[in-house]
């Protein structure tokens, strides 16, 4: 199971997808919930905390997200999964493709299916 991300825009008709910031396995989903929490208790955090927010809003969380990962390397590391389908370098990238998407697009929404 993946992680797909994707940026699009509602016409009012429908909802057009204007970037597709690709796919990154769900094994890592315990790094996402670390870099970015959950705005309260008992909600989902990590890339579901994304969902459905508009891309510029989501900026300051990804730069937070991206930040703590870079900074506690070593304790995101140890949440590298153990059947060796991903891994930090790439949890940390894809954070790194979405903020860039979402610096370039921030009036798109997120969207997230997994």
């Amino acid at each position: 199971m993946s992680y797909d991300v994707s940026l699009t825009i509602n016409t009012g008709i429908e909802q057009i997808t204007v970037v597709d910031c690709g796919n990154y396995t769900s094994n890592v989903w315990e790094m996402y919930e670390h870099a970015i929490p959950p705005a309260k208790p008992g909600e989902r955090g990590g890339l579901h905390r994304l969902h459905d927010m508009k891309a510029g809003d989501a900026i300051e969380l990804l730069q937070k997200g991206i930040l703590h990962m870079k900074d506690h390397k070593e304790f995101y590391m140890k949440f590298n999964p153990k059947n060796g389908w991903g891994n930090y370098e790439g949890a940390y990238n894809f954070l790194g493709n979405i903020l860039s998407k979402c610096t370039i697009h921030p009036a798109c929404t997120v969207e997230l299916s997994s």
